[in-house]
């Protein structure tokens, strides 16, 4: 008895903490693949094996699919941790793959456990309609504000993220070419002088430039990837965000 009161008061400090629904270039799974991804985060100060818990994208259907316990090295959060559950309805390329795929105009998502012939939710969102390549999460980390993010951060702290809601400038700013090789132009022909910092999908600032005038030519790059270019006004308060893909 004490055990299993123990593992539930464990399991309440699950939270169905960040997703991506529409992942077409962002993240991939350990096969090379863009799917949907559940990050769980561990806000207690014990690690939990959710092996054995249910996930579902129908709270409706709370035993959808029941996460395997046969690995609990991978399906064990430690205390403030994360994991990813990868909802591409491809069970056979690992335990952390579940038999469900998110819809991009809106789902839900639920995970809880069996107990006493009743299943228990621990965490569940019903979430609206997503865009492509930006997650949706909580801010901060287990809280209860839910937002997109223009960073995702698959794995890691939703404690530094720039998010959609903090944009309130929208110049008129352009990548060109985008896709490109690694030389791009980046500018404005709206304000005259504004700074760039330029991030990868991990949220780390790879390059920063203060005081461009107008417009920043680009040639240096020679790291394929997926890149993010904040673009700041000279008041340093407002800014835009736009992704920028080198080939």
């Amino acid at each position: 008895f004490i055990i299993s009161l123990a593992i539930n008061l464990s399991a309440q400090e699950l939270f169905i903490n960040e997703f991506m629904a529409i992942n077409d270039l962002i993240y991939s799974d350990e096969n090379g693949d863009y799917d949907d991804w559940i990050e769980i985060f561990n806000a207690g100060s014990e690690s939990v094996d959710i092996g054995g818990m249910y996930i579902t994208d129908d709270l409706n259907n709370p035993g959808l699919w029941q996460i395997p316990t046969s690995e609990p090295e991978l399906t064990t959060i430690q205390a403030m941790g994360f994991i990813i559950l990868w909802a591409d309805k491809e069970m056979n390329q690992g335990t952390l793959h579940v038999d469900m795929k998110l819809s991009g105009t809106g789902e839900q998502i639920g995970i809880s456990n069996y107990a006493d012939s009743e299943y228990l939710y621990i965490d569940s969102i019903t979430f609206p309609g997503q865009y492509a390549d930006q997650s949706y999460g909580r801010y901060p980390d287990a809280g209860d504000e839910w937002m997109f993010f223009y960073l995702p951060t698959p794995g890691f702290s939703n404690y530094n993220v720039t998010t959609v809601r903090s944009i309130d400038f929208k110049p008129d700013f352009f990548i060109y070419p985008n896709p490109n090789n690694g030389c791009f132009t980046i500018g404005s022909n709206m304000i005259d002088h504004f700074s760039l910092e330029l991030y990868n999908v991990s949220g780390k600032m790879v390059q920063n430039e203060d005081d461009v005038n107008k417009q920043l030519i680009m040639n240096s790059f020679e790291t394929k990837g997926i890149y993010f270019v904040k673009l700041i006004h000279s008041d340093k308060k407002k800014y835009q965000i736009k992704k920028v893909i080198i080939e």
